[in-house]
């Protein structure tokens, strides 16, 4: 069964201001690695342009996904981990 992850983009820079909705990107693109694992083997990884991943019926045996957002300076940034139903 098909499923969509989505995530909160986090400003790397120039992010202290209250009230926006959207942070400022501070890149000249978006971009995030997505890597999904199954216990500790990792079993695909791609690069997505949005905060967001559709998860297809090939990807049933991913047990956690890990997100990093990828700069064009400083390479990927600390990833984060969800574990998957």
């Amino acid at each position: 069964m098909a499923s969509c992850k989505n995530w909160i983009r986090q400003a790397r820079r120039d992010a202290e201001t209250w009230g926006q909705e959207e942070p400022p990107l501070g890149e000249e693109q978006e971009l995030y690695q997505v890597v999904l694992f199954n216990g500790d083997q990792e079993i695909f990884r791609t690069r997505v342009a949005e905060p967001r991943y559709k998860m297809t019926d090939a990807h049933s045996l991913a047990t956690r996904a890990q997100v990093a957002q990828i700069s064009q300076l400083y390479g990927a940034g600390v990833a984060r981990s969800l574990d998957l139903p």
